[in-house]
């Protein structure tokens, strides 16, 4: 069965302490929406969605306002399989040392990361493989931060805006035919782009 809005497996999380943690499987039509709030600390956000059995779409919006603490903690962390996949990630204000990963395997997905925190080591990974998929980041505020992006097959789309970010590192790989991508770094001495 499906929702008032069509959407057969609809999920809202919100959490506000420490130690929150979100873990989400949906498979079919899926649209996840987690928030952990400025109260948080040491969150992780985990999300597997599957539509390649025939469903319409996977959407996942994640949003961290808290501290995190390192590789595992301050996390948010996306999977989906299949068509029209999106994803938004927000982590700002008082998100420290925070890590969003996103993999995504299907065709016409899009992924949205702004990470604007404060402290070290901030990283963002995204991993699109099929066509057609578009990526845009936004990651400023974090000294020795990273933003890797591996794109394969064709007509992909990268765009990155990386400032206030010294001795930082930004590494887009993209396999295919008929790819794009645009940088602009503004403010981040010492940083490297590959």
């Amino acid at each position: 069965p499906t929702g008032v809005d069509g959407i057969a497996n609809e999920a809202t999380i919100t959490q506000d302490g420490a130690g929150g943690a979100s873990f989400v499987t949906q498979t079919g039509d899926n649209q996840v929406t987690i928030t952990q709030g400025a109260g948080s600390s040491g969150m992780v956000a985990e999300v597997t969605q599957d539509n390649a059995g025939g469903g319409v779409s996977n959407t996942a919006e994640i949003t961290q306002y808290g501290t995190g603490d390192g590789a595992y903690y301050g996390a948010a962390l996306v999977q989906q399989t299949g068509t029209e996949g999106e994803v938004e990630i927000t982590q700002e204000a008082d998100t420290v040392d925070a890590v969003a990963a996103v993999i995504q395997s299907g065709n016409d997905s899009e992924v949205e990361i702004e990470q604007y925190g404060i402290g070290t080591q901030m990283n963002i990974f995204v991993t699109q493989n099929g066509d057609d998929n578009d990526v845009n980041v936004g990651q400023g505020d974090s000294d020795n931060a990273s933003i890797t992006i591996a794109q394969t097959g064709p007509d992909h789309f990268a765009t990155v805006d990386q400032e206030y970010s010294p001795n930082s590192t930004l590494d887009i790989t993209q396999s295919g035919t008929d790819n794009f991508a645009s940088v602009d770094e503004y403010q981040s001495a010492g940083s490297g782009i590959s």
